[in-house]
């Protein structure tokens, strides 16, 4: 059985190059980000390329992360 990783496993194996961790990520992540988006825009489709973009610069933001606190307040 493989044991789930820590986001912050997670963000480590993306900062050394293995993109499939972020596949994890996103996955983990993505329904809070809708919601989340979702109630502060109260529109859908705003919603989903809010979340998206956010996605995204998590991306080219991710050797800032440096785990002192939370993925999802970061």
């Amino acid at each position: 059985m493989r044991e789930k990783l820590t986001d912050s496993e997670l963000i480590d194996k993306i900062k050394n190059g293995f993109q499939p961790a972020y596949a994890e990520l996103i996955n983990r992540h993505k329904n809070y980000a809708f919601t989340l988006a979702n109630r502060i825009l109260n529109n859908r489709e705003e919603a989903e390329e809010a979340a998206q973009d956010a996605f995204m610069k998590v991306f080219s933001q991710i050797n800032t992360f440096n785990a002192e606190s939370k993925f999802t307040t970061w």
